[in-house]
């Protein structure tokens, strides 16, 4: 249910809708599951961010700063991918997914 505000208040700060962001609201509500990963890098840049900003702002893009945290990322792509040639396995349709959900501070709380 998160996720699907989220996405809601998100949705209506980008298009000023109320109806387009409860639709969007309800397709999230819709979704059975889903897996979150996270690579932690370059926290304490976020954190300014985090704690003034509005919580469905995105925040600044923050590439990794070091080959550890490029290691880090490409690490944790490599694993999601495994788990979904898993759930393909298993006969679980799965989608990789990315967009200005996760960009935000909220998302971020979760």
């Amino acid at each position: 249910k998160l996720l699907a505000d989220i996405s809601y208040h998100v949705t209506l700060t980008k298009t000023n809708s109320p109806p387009s962001a409860e639709s969007k609201r309800q397709k999230w509500l819709e979704i059975p599951g889903f897996l979150v990963a996270l690579v932690h890098q370059n926290q304490k840049a976020l954190e300014e961010y985090t704690s003034t900003d509005d919580a469905y702002k995105a925040l600044p893009f923050m590439p990794p700063e070091t080959e550890r945290q490029l290691e880090d990322y490409a690490s944790a792509c490599a694993a999601i991918q495994n788990v979904l040639l898993s759930l393909h396995a298993e006969g679980i349709g799965s989608k990789w997914a990315t967009g200005p959900v996760i960009e935000t501070p909220a998302f971020r709380e979760l």
